[in-house]
């Protein structure tokens, strides 16, 4: 039994959801409380993200959409970092000490090196982000550059 944070009431366990960072791994709120504040702030939340959008994107989405393709065809290389660090971000990977110029080289590099050879090349990690028995950081010093081919035979796998 639990006491709800909002209604005051002594509930089973089973009417609340799980909190990672709480102490108890249990949330404060009932869901029956948890559901009716989230139901209460909606709407709110939408008007503000209509607003947001309509005032950003739906008033030129053609000019919109043709310069993020622009950026993209340009500038290949920054979105490869982007997705990766992305990623490493949501595996929490990510080390605060990373030269983010320096990852970038590594994308660069690789994209140079397909357009000079004609030959399909990838930034790889030397340890993988999310491997079986050792997972390595995002940054410049757990990186290489493999031909597609190498780096697909290589897999998730950590070869010493």
């Amino acid at each position: 039994m639990k006491a709800c944070s909002s209604c005051r009431e002594l509930k089973p366990l089973s009417l609340f959801s799980k909190h990672k960072k709480a102490p108890s791994g249990i949330g404060a709120r009932c869901l029956q409380c948890t559901r009716a504040i989230d139901k209460a702030r909606y709407p709110k939340e939408q008007e503000r993200r209509i607003a947001h959008n309509s005032k950003n994107y739906s008033l030129y989405p053609e000019k919109y959409r043709e310069e993020v393709s622009q950026y993209r065809k340009k500038y290949p290389q920054r979105i490869a970092a982007l997705v990766t660090r992305h990623r490493a971000d949501k595996l929490l990977a990510t080390s605060p000490w990373a030269n983010k110029g320096k990852i970038e080289e590594f994308y660069y590099t690789a994209n140079m090196l397909g357009m000079h050879t004609g030959e399909a090349y990838h930034v790889d990690h030397i340890v993988p982000l999310k491997g079986k028995h050792v997972c390595g950081l995002h940054n410049e010093y757990n990186l290489q550059i493999l031909s597609a081919l190498e780096n697909i035979r290589k897999g998730n796998k950590y070869v010493i």
